[in-house]
């Protein structure tokens, strides 16, 4: 785990998790930078914003065999090897 903000004890905060799947462990850059994009966009709509000092924020790295996550409804269907089986 990877603290992006701490805003205080966690009894007195929101603890904002980031789990991200379908990056592999060549791609998990790309993945800090696409979490920054949504803590960025997150906080930047009301009443997060005015909120922010509330929040802590948090990204889990899990590393995954395949990139990109199962579309089933695909034809025809894409199935990922990822840590967490998205879909």
């Amino acid at each position: 785990m990877t603290t992006i903000a701490n805003n205080g004890d966690s009894a007195n905060r929101i603890d904002f998790v980031i789990l991200g799947d379908g990056y592999t462990a060549a791609q998990l850059g790309q993945y800090a930078l696409d979490v920054e994009t949504v803590r960025q966009r997150f906080f930047a709509q009301e009443p997060f914003r005015e909120y922010q000092r509330y929040f802590n924020v948090h990204r889990i790295d899990v590393a995954s065999a395949q990139s990109g996550v199962d579309h089933p409804e695909q034809v025809p269907p894409v199935f990922r090897n990822t840590a967490l089986n998205s879909t």
